[in-house]
């Protein structure tokens, strides 16, 4: 039922592949391994020498250095270079879509008593000490300019044409939020990266939580679609003028919080669920109306995707609407903006992977559902298949052949061999193509999983809690795999725009490795998270 209202407004290691395989690549190590090792000098430090938590830009990640108030760049043929803060702290980090730039929220300390004296903190009055922070933009190891964003943002999302970013609050609960003065928790700040205009902040509403972006006839950007408690504001790009604010509710003294939201494909339409009910509010930017549709149960999930040559040969796009509670997917035909024939399945699920003429779901949210399901969106045709244990995570494989899930222990079940596969963790691979299941007892609880493709194979890069190796497993033949020894306890793992893979390794003074698939060469970097360890606290007035 639709209401109307209207609106104010591995390449892999080569090996032979036995049923355990076991391949070691060449590595830096020797019998010691002097980055496992704590540092020799005497001293404590209160933070962590360096963060594990690494982020790439191009064929580099970049590390911070808390106990040390650096960062760091690693290069993957391990050259190493400490970028230039201009005396600030990095706090956070966030690479650009372009992966040219990384944007660094840093911090610094300075003293506003006017005695020019004073050079430490521990110098400065108490009530005179103060914290600055910038939004420093960095390419390569070089600072290029910064923003003065406030401390209180402190997340970033970008447009797709990556022309802008935008500065919001990130609130969880009982976090800390620094007040100087006064904040706006409806503040957000728009930050043009190509320099064209200053950045500008602009009030949305209360606690704004997540953002979209229109575009126009020439593929850019032009709006964005700030969605906040009770209401949606849009904001032209250009001038960062409101151009209309979609209240959620009809009585001021109610509140709802929006739980989830999509544009349609021609960024005509948003589409907003909210946290604990049924409505689905249909907001035309256009027009500046709301309809709302009203859905059997309350959604879970809400992802667009496409029914291929649908209409006459042309493709319908839809918006696929998952509910926590009912086994079915709701399909919202975006032209017409009416619900289609729905998808019926026999477990409802919470996640929905689209692809350009299929869909893969499933339910990360219940013990009790293990069912996979991958639908033919052209004909309808579902699937099914059914996994040994709850899913935690599920990824499509870079062509789409196949899935790949770590499932996660349960309450182990009666039959002793059942109990055994139910308590641990493992690894489920499902070939879409040939339409088969398989799911393998893991070792250990694994800490990160990637895949990668090569000579018409695909493998899955698996790495486990505590292990000192990588297992890679062809996902034609998932019971077949190899192991690559590693130089260290594994942390995580990532690709960067080369196509090479990193490890980050649990080691007390830094340790990265740098896998390239086409090779099986394993390299490393190590001991980089000295630079300025022994530092005194100086005060920075700029």
């Amino acid at each position: 039922m639709k209401t109307h209202i209207p609106s104010p407004s591995a390449p892999v290691l080569e090996s032979t592949m036995l049923r355990r395989a076991l391949f070691a690549l060449p590595l830096f190590a020797a019998a010691c391994d002097p980055y496992a090792r704590p540092a020799d000098f005497y001293g404590t430090a209160d933070k962590p020498l360096w963060d594990s938590n690494v982020v790439t830009v191009g064929d580099a990640v970049y590390a911070r250095l808390p106990a040390g108030e650096r960062l760091v760049r690693i290069q993957s043929d391990g050259t190493l270079s400490t970028v230039d803060l201009a005396g600030a702290s990095p706090d956070r980090m966030v690479a650009t879509p372009d992966g040219e730039a990384l944007l660094v929220f840093a911090s610094w300390q300075a003293c506003e008593d006017a005695d020019n004296t004073i050079e430490s903190p521990d110098e400065c009055p108490e009530d005179d000490l103060v914290t600055r922070r910038e939004l420093a933009r960095v390419v390569g190891d070089k600072r290029l300019d910064a923003f003065n964003v406030p401390a209180h943002l402190n997340a970033l999302t970008f447009t797709e044409d990556g022309r802008t970013a935008v500065a919001y609050l990130d609130y969880t609960e009982q976090m800390a939020i620094e007040v100087d003065g006064l904040i706006d928790l409806g503040e957000v700040m728009f930050l043009p990266l190509d320099g064209a205009s200053p950045a500008r902040s602009v009030s949305v509403g209360f606690s704004p939580e997540k953002i979209l972006f229109s575009t126009d006839s020439a593929g850019l950007n032009d709006k964005a679609v700030i969605f906040s408690r009770s209401e949606v504001v849009v904001v032209e790009l250009g001038t960062l003028d409101v151009v209309v604010t979609y209240p959620l509710v009809l009585d001021a003294d109610q509140v709802v919080d929006p739980a989830d939201a999509v544009l349609t494909e021609d960024g005509r339409v948003a589409l907003v669920t909210i946290q604990g009910s049924s409505d689905l509010y249909e907001l035309d930017l256009e027009k500046h109306s709301i309809d709302l549709e009203e859905l059997d149960d309350s959604p879970v999930a809400m992802v667009n995707a496409t029914l291929p040559e649908f209409d006459d040969g042309d493709d319908l796009p839809v918006t696929l609407i998952a509910y926590a509670r009912k086994a079915e997917v709701e399909v919202l035909d975006q032209n017409a903006l009416e619900l289609r024939e729905p998808l019926l399945l026999e477990e409802p699920v919470s996640d929905i992977l689209a692809t350009p003429d299929a869909a893969v779901m499933y339910n990360r949210n219940s013990d009790s559902v293990k069912d996979v399901y991958h639908i033919n969106l052209g004909s309808y045709a579902i699937t099914e298949y059914r996994v040994a244990n709850p899913i935690d995570e599920l990824r499509l494989s870079p062509e789409q052949a196949y899935a790949v899930a770590t499932l996660r222990p349960e309450i182990a079940s009666n039959n002793a061999l059942d109990a055994y596969q139910d308590s641990r963790w493992g690894l489920a691979v499902i070939d879409l193509l040939n339409q088969e299941e398989t799911s393998l007892v893991l070792e250990a609880e694994p800490i990160g999983l990637a895949l990668v493709e090569r000579d018409e194979a695909t493998y899955a890069l698996v790495l486990m809690q505590g292990l000192e190796h990588l297992i890679q497993v062809n996902l034609a033949e998932p019971t077949f795999f190899s192991e690559v020894e590693l130089a260290a306890p594994p942390l995580g793992i990532g690709q960067l725009a080369s196509g090479q893979f990193y490890v980050t390794h649990d080691a007390a003074l830094g340790l990265v490795s740098f896998l390239d698939p086409s090779t099986g060469d394993l390299t490393a970097a190590g001991g980089f998270a000295t630079p300025g360890l022994f530092h005194e606290s100086t005060l920075l007035n700029r």
